[in-house]
């Protein structure tokens, strides 16, 4: 691909159908659209070192094979409740060719609305991205820099960063409406095991006993730690 092509194209990929609905999927809380933009942001913070330790890789395959590698949670949950459900989970480790399926369709999608398409070589290694980045908990693993990079991306970002963008002093003023603790999550989009965390996580820091001690600090200063 043309270096001048590199930006239109993967602005396209993001703004395609298939990767916007990740919008309105949650995982702890967190859009998988967001989780996917983490995944490629970390592969290419670590491409450089990779690839001084394992050879010459390919940054745009790497980059595109982040964005799409969690496209099949949009169609699990759409076939939620219905006789051939599979979570994404089980599609990585009984069918992950439709993972990269769904990856191919995407980048289908592309090429027929701006012409711009990867060549062979780097939609088979797109491909292999998408069906190996569950690693060891998948029924593909990693052969290439490429996959191993994503597969370590996914998971660092999925242990230390799909985080709900949210602390006490987002809860604590729904709270103080009188809302529940399980409306408060329904309102920030949030479990309510989230919402339980992020008041113990207050109430540790500030040294306080419970949530009633909390908000009255939270009335009285404003904020809480």
């Amino acid at each position: 691909m043309y270096r001048q092509h590199v930006e239109p194209f993967l602005t396209a990929l993001v703004m395609t159908p298939h990767m916007q609905s990740m919008w309105n999927i949650r995982n702890g809380g967190v859009p998988i659209f967001v989780h996917t933009i983490d995944v490629a942001m970390l592969a290419l913070d670590s491409f450089d070192d990779w690839q001084d330790r394992h050879g010459r890789m390919d940054v745009l395959a790497t980059v595109v094979g982040a964005l799409l590698h969690d496209l099949t949670k949009v169609t699990a949950r759409q076939t939620r409740g219905q006789p051939t459900h599979r979570s994404h989970s089980m599609i990585m480790l009984l069918d992950p060719t439709a993972a990269a399926v769904a990856g191919r369709e995407a980048l289908t999608y592309v090429q027929e609305t701006t012409g711009i398409t990867l060549d062979d070589r780097e939609q088979a290694l797109v491909a292999h991205i998408i069906m190996s980045h569950h690693g060891p908990w998948g029924s593909v693993q990693p052969e290439k820099a490429e996959a191993a990079l994503v597969h370590y991306c996914d998971l660092y970002s999925a242990r230390y960063h799909r985080q709900p963008p949210i602390d006490a002093n987002d809860i604590l003023p729904l709270l103080d409406c009188g809302l529940s603790r399980a409306a408060a999550a329904r309102t920030l989009g949030v479990t309510p095991q989230v919402v339980a965390r992020r008041l113990d996580e207050a109430c540790r820091a500030e040294w306080l006993d419970g949530i009633e001690q909390l908000l009255a600090v939270w009335r009285r200063r404003g904020h809480v730690v």
